[in-house]
């Protein structure tokens, strides 16, 4: 009997260390015309991978991912601003300037456009003025305008408490939990998914883009950059671990 041609089409996105591509791929070659897909934004881990460094190294190309053009931008920018793809009159020219500071970045494009939907130019024009404050890198500044906006104090510690850690669970456990520790989850989950800054995956657990989450934490570092002791959270285990034998007590938010 004639055996089964086995061919693999995988998809691996958002590889952030060489441990999990290895982990994931192994080191012997897949049947020839299978096709692997892999998004990193570290492109050598491609190169050192086990199943690269093999005899029958697999063919491969890479291909750099670039900005949406200004056009694209735009439209992308007015659809979540305005919903439509042209801007209203009067917003050309703050328009232009936002476009230009997102530099392409969808994220930035669609979240910054939930934030300014239906405000003023003024509005408009004080949002520029506040990202031009901001020292860190500009898709940051926006993920931290939208965050800032967010109505409530309840609704900041959720997508803080959400980065740290529930990315990836359960959304009725996650908002069991939460809502055990008096957070307000009816209307602050839905004031998240509303400003693009977190979603609900086909299995029903909570997504959040990688940038966003980072941004999370970021903020949550910033509490105490050198003492992770007096941060609201802890979610890396060196440091979590570095806390206990230090024998200091954490200033968790929960």
């Amino acid at each position: 009997m004639q055996s089964l041609v086995k061919r693999f089409f995988i998809v691996l996105d958002d590889i952030d260390s060489l441990d999990q591509l290895d982990a994931l791929l192994g080191s012997k070659p897949f049947h020839p015309g299978s096709k692997i897909i892999i998004t990193t934004k570290d492109a050598w881990v491609t190169e050192s991978c086990a199943l690269f460094k093999t005899v029958g190294k697999p063919m491969h190309a890479k291909h750099l991912l670039e900005g949406l053009c200004e056009n694209e931008s735009q439209n992308l920018l007015c659809f979540h601003a305005f919903m439509c793809n042209d801007p209203k009159v009067g917003y050309e020219e703050v328009l232009e300037k936002l476009v230009k500071y997102c530099e392409g970045h969808p994220l930035a494009l669609e979240v910054l456009g939930k934030l300014l939907h239906n405000w003023d130019v003024a509005y408009w024009e004080g949002c520029i003025e506040g990202l031009k404050k901001e020292i860190s890198s500009r898709i940051r500044n926006v993920l931290r305008m939208s965050f800032d906006s967010l109505p409530s104090k309840n609704d900041r510690d959720l997508f803080k408490h959400i980065a740290c850690f529930f990315v990836g669970m359960d959304r009725d456990i996650t908002e069991t939990i939460l809502t055990a520790c008096r957070m307000n989850t009816r209307s602050g989950i839905p004031n998240l998914i509303d400003r693009c800054l977190l979603s609900i995956g086909w299995n029903n657990e909570f997504k959040m883009h990688q940038l966003l989450q980072e941004t999370g934490r970021f903020i949550v570092h910033q509490e105490s950059p050198d003492k992770p002791w007096k941060r609201s959270r802890l979610w890396c285990h060196e440091e979590s671990f570095k806390v206990l034998k230090q024998k200091k007590t954490p200033c968790l938010a929960f």
